[in-house]
């Protein structure tokens, strides 16, 4: 245990090592986790794990932020390995998983900083890898996939809050810069989009870290890929990594004044690509057989910038096409267009979270409850960027029926300039549609208080989790 974490209260735990063939039932794992106390802001437990797993519970009284921490204080000889190698996993009280973790910012110790949590009862367990939880088809616990290779002590650490990142400075590949975001983080972090051809643009904007995105492309063919900063000189570093972090292309210097093209890029009907977008010298480092270990936090310069995918040609550019984000940063006319780009808020133990970015359009949810609640919905703001205007958390929130009636809205209500409406009646009838925008871009209603249109015209830009919550 270091120093930031001596003086807090400790639970000793047994080990609970199953083998890996048997079905554990997910009451089985909640009547053996142990349970947390808080102490302050943080609760710590320890235990050890090797080819089975740990299980924890731990109770948060009101909404907010939890981090998570898989601290290891003893390694030993595992079935195949002798190293540090944990996998983390995040339930509901009814085993539906809420997010995981392999390899956080101090190396293979695994991590989830700044998970948002409503009121209520979480479980966590702690495997060793590649001993993975399987899901079922809502997303509920189902059983493990094969047993742990290594084995070691630790300590399990629940904080209130997000954690300063910059504590993790320490080089842990023993090897390049100090690696502060893993492969997970760059795939969890991804702004979702679907290359659909053209000439299309991403906006996006980076510090001394990393801005990545998650691409679907929905054709086969050979693109240029390049990084466009505007207003102000930069010099990036593109990286295009898939989901196991093979590095499929990288550059430094190939485009425009210090910033970076990657010329004639393959791409493949139905695959996803991931273009990482970091400043100079953050290069991306590597393990032994070069595949992706992480970025650190080593740029020198911040700037604002569209990724910019376009048909190969030889001056990288090409006529205007089309590019489909889940933030729609474009006019919807009819409500069939917002039905048909919503994000389902899946609602689980009365809680239902969902992800989402808007600048200066859009973007749409589905919610359906399967019984009569009363619900508060709230725009909880995870990442400010640099809008049209604005650089601040300024939501606007409006809750239609499934007819597209106006039912509810907000601007202000919620955090810091976010949107929150508050003790609203929903049916099993439904569902129901929130529609999220931007200052001051609130979508218009006709006479009879039906939505009519939503104009392209919000001057922020965020990132976001919209929060369901239902009594």
């Amino acid at each position: 245990m270091n120093a930031r974490t001596a003086t807090l209260l400790v639970i000793s735990a047994a080990l609970l090592v199953p083998g890996f063939a048997v079905a554990q039932q997910w009451d089985e794992i909640a009547a053996d986790a142990i349970p947390m106390a808080f102490e302050g802001e943080r609760a710590i437990a320890s235990s050890e794990v090797a080819d089975g797993f740990a299980a924890f519970e731990f109770s948060v009284p009101e909404a907010g932020e939890i981090s998570i921490e898989v601290a290891v204080t003893d390694v030993r000889v595992g079935l195949e390995y002798e190293d540090d190698d944990s996998v983390l996993f995040l339930f509901e009280e009814d085993g539906y998983l809420i997010d995981e973790n392999d390899d956080g910012p101090r190396g293979f110790e695994s991590m989830l900083n700044g998970v948002f949590l409503g009121p209520g009862t979480y479980y966590a367990i702690v495997t060793t890898h590649p001993r993975f939880v399987e899901v079922d088809a809502s997303g509920n616990y189902a059983g493990f996939d094969g047993p742990g290779l290594s084995s070691f002590a630790f300590d399990f650490i629940v904080t209130e809050g997000r954690l300063d990142i910059d504590d993790y400075s320490e080089d842990p590949f023993g090897d390049g810069a100090p690696v502060v975001y893993g492969l997970n983080d760059v795939l969890i972090e991804s702004q979702p989009a679907r290359y659909e051809g053209g000439r299309a643009r991403l906006p996006g904007r980076v510090t001394g870290g990393f801005y990545s995105f998650e691409i679907t492309s929905a054709l086969s063919g050979s693109v240029d890929i390049e990084v466009v900063v505007s207003g102000e000189a930069a010099d990036s570093y593109l990286t295009i990594v898939d989901r196991d972090g093979t590095i499929l292309a990288q550059d430094d210097d190939g485009g425009d004044d210090g910033a970076s093209l990657i010329a004639g890029f393959d791409l493949v009907d139905g695959a996803i690509y991931y273009p990482v977008v970091t400043s100079w010298p953050n290069y991306p480092e590597t393990g032994a057989s070069g595949e992706l270990l992480g970025f650190s936090e080593s740029g020198h310069t911040e700037f604002g910038f569209d990724l910019v995918i376009s048909p190969a040609s030889t001056d990288g550019q090409a006529d205007e096409g089309a590019i489909r984000l889940p933030d729609a940063d474009e006019a919807a006319t009819s409500f069939e267009e917002i039905v048909a780009n919503a994000d389902r808020v899946v609602i689980n133990a009365g809680r239902g979270i969902a992800p989402g970015v808007v600048a200066a359009g859009y973007e749409s949810f589905e919610i359906a409850p399967d019984t009569a609640v009363d619900a508060t919905i709230e725009v909880v703001v995870t990442g400010i960027l640099q809008g049209r205007l604005y650089e601040d958390s300024d939501s606007m929130l409006s809750l239609y029926s499934s007819d597209g009636r106006l039912i509810a809205s907000d601007d202000d209500g919620g955090e810091a300039g976010a949107s929150r409406i508050s003790n609203v009646r929903l049916s099993a009838s439904g569902p129901y549609y929130a529609v999220v925008t931007t200052y001051p871009n609130e979508p218009a209603s006709d006479g009879d208080g039906f939505f009519e249109s939503v104009s392209p015209d919000g001057e922020s830009h965020i990132e976001f989790d919209l929060v369901v919550r239902t009594e």
